[in-house]
């Protein structure tokens, strides 16, 4: 570029910035800047329009947007919430209604928009849709914030929806089930009738046999696996019942009724070998065909059959046979002591309100002679089953127990039956005074015999010193029973029962010699 060319753009130049001067002035504060450079770094440092532009570019067409949007849909109407129901609150004085707490700025206080009462922020958490009236309206409401009351208790909250009866469809299902449970046992118990007639048929063909204990026992081994499929040994590893593996230890076995692989082991007790003439007693009632000319002495053979099969097809039968036998002599004198027991009470409660009719009449004569004797015979009919019951508890304690179990069952039984008849034979002598008292207010008449109502030794009549006799035999019953069980805890080391035992020692000879003292010379010698 030469010299001339340099001269004419510095006179351009000069042109240029007397044209435009005047025209770049601030709309803000009207200063003039010499051009548009300046004019922007003035509104950007004296008047901050760089901070508003850069924090307001986002904002800004958000709103524009939202505007536009507003502008193609149309602008909502405000919420107005229904807030006449609103309890007013006051700052250290009103309290939440959940909690109890009072309201202040650090908990906060909030007006539960449905029922308007005063909560804490902590309680008053929840949110529900509610219309302008404050009432639950799930479709066209708006988000407010409620009380946990209001939350839970909004309709549609707690209820269950439709109840559908379906009892039909369990009663279908269960009968189908114990349908195929029984179609089940039917099918095994079939099989085994034929497994058993099978193998008693062998045992017949091979009675007079000299190779019968070579031919009849692969006949028998091919006849199990014809009965029922049995399954392939490489099939399974471990036992079908206990899970156990199988080794050199733990052979497998099929069971003959069902054809599942089975362990032998005697702790599980998975499978068992049973005598053939055992099943056949066991199962009566199946049609098993016993061969007219073999001698049953001479069956051997035995069948390995597992326990799930087993208990199938004999625990019904063995209940029931058990449940046909009669009860072993310790529970037979039990249900006899029971019966008793039941007299006994009974008969008490009976003469218990007579005793209180007795002593009514005394002041009314009410009572007549014919009561008297009906309630006298009422009380040595009572006597006599106190006698019966003790017998039997004598009984009881001689018999012997066939188990541990029985020995434990007579042991509690011997225990409560001591303190059945201290609890019970004593409240007589109450009885026999009272009636007693009023017998002799009535046998003072001059119908009855003047000897009837004689006194006899220690100013006690003869019905009472049999009764005191009675009683005091009983209680000395009693005490050679409780002193021969504190002997046995004793010597089982049961410390605790011999304790309590001793106490119960104690009372019955107090009351034993209270009885001889009222008896004296007639007492027992």
């Amino acid at each position: 570029m030469n010299v001339h060319e340099v001269s004419k753009l510095l006179n351009e130049h000069e042109n240029v910035a007397e044209l435009t001067k005047g025209e770049f002035v601030c709309p803000v504060c009207e200063k003039d800047t010499s051009d548009l450079l300046q004019l922007n770094n003035h509104l950007d440092s004296a008047h901050g329009f760089a901070e508003a532009v850069s924090n307001g570019n986002k904002s800004i067409d958000a709103l524009s947007k939202k505007q536009e949007k507003g502008a193609e849909v149309g602008t909502k109407a405000k919420f107005d919430l229904k807030r006449s129901h609103w309890a007013k609150s006051n700052y250290g004085q009103s309290r939440c209604n959940e909690c109890n707490i009072k309201v202040s700025r650090s908990t906060g206080v909030l007006n539960c928009r449905r029922c308007g009462q005063i909560f804490c922020v902590r309680h008053c958490q929840s949110v529900m849709r509610l219309n302008k009236n404050a009432e639950y309206d799930a479709q066209n409401g708006e988000w407010c914030r409620c009380c946990r009351s209001c939350f839970n208790n909004r309709p549609g909250y707690n209820e269950f929806g439709i109840l559908e009866n379906r009892t039909e469809e369990f009663v279908k299902l269960r009968t189908s089930k114990n349908e195929d449970k029984q179609l089940q046992l039917l099918q095994l118990e079939d099989r085994f009738v034929r497994l058993i007639n099978g193998i008693l048929q062998i045992n017949r063909n091979h009675q007079d046999s000299l190779l019968a204990s070579v031919r009849k026992s692969t006949e028998i081994w091919r006849f199990e696996k014809s009965v029922v499929p049995w399954t392939p040994d490489h099939f399974v590893l471990t036992c079908c019942i206990c899970l156990k593996s199988f080794g050199l230890t733990l052979r497998k076995h099929h069971c003959r009724l069902c054809g599942k692989i089975v362990c032998d082991d005697v702790n599980t007790n998975c499978s068992n070998q049973i005598p053939v003439l055992s099943l056949v007693n066991a199962a009566s009632d199946l049609p098993i065909k016993l061969p007219a000319s073999l001698d049953a002495s001479e069956v051997s053979t035995q069948i390995r059959a597992c326990s799930i099969c087993t208990r199938s097809i004999f625990k019904k039968r063995k209940f029931e046979k058990e449940m046909s036998m009669p009860l072993p002599v310790i529970f037979q004198i039990y249900e006899s002591m029971y019966s008793n027991a039941s007299i006994i009470l009974a008969t008490i409660s009976g003469l218990q309100a007579a005793a209180g009719g007795v002593q009514e009449g005394s002041q009314t004569n009410s009572l007549s002679v014919s009561d008297v004797a009906k309630l006298s015979k009422t009380r040595r009919q009572l006597l006599n089953t106190f006698s019966a019951y003790d017998r039997l508890t004598k009984h009881l304690v001689s018999s012997q127990p066939n188990n541990s179990s029985e020995a434990r069952i007579q042991s509690a039984i011997i225990s409560q039956a001591s303190a059945f008849i201290q609890r019970n034979m004593l409240p007589l002598k109450h009885l026999t005074s009272a009636l007693t008292s009023g017998s002799l207010s009535q046998e003072s008449t001059p119908e009855t015999s003047p000897m009837s109502t004689a006194l006899c030794f220690n100013n006690l009549s003869i019905k009472e010193v049999k009764d005191y006799r009675n009683q005091l035999m009983v209680i000395k019953e009693q005490r050679f029973l409780v002193e021969d069980m504190i002997a046995t805890a004793t010597k089982q080391r049961k410390f605790d029962e011999a304790t309590t035992l001793a106490k119960n020692l104690e009372e019955l000879k107090m009351q034993a010699d209270g009885l001889a003292e009222l008896l004296g010379e007639e007492g027992f010698k």
